[in-house]
């Protein structure tokens, strides 16, 4: 994360899988917080695309 926010910025996106859509990343919590302090209409976050998440979870623990 520290190399791709060196080279791309705050935000950026990857795509971490091929059947994946590509991902955001925030890399500082001062952006993050801004990204959340904005109008949430913006926002959307569908469970089925969160799955990634929880299986990554699984394989760190």
């Amino acid at each position: 994360m520290e190399e791709c926010a060196k080279i791309y910025g705050n935000i950026f996106t990857l795509k971490l899988q091929k059947n994946l859509a590509p991902l955001v990343f925030i890399h500082t919590p001062e952006v993050m917080q801004q990204v959340l302090s904005n109008d949430t209409k913006e926002l959307e976050a569908p469970g089925e695309l969160n799955n990634i998440f929880e299986i990554y979870w699984v394989k760190i623990q």
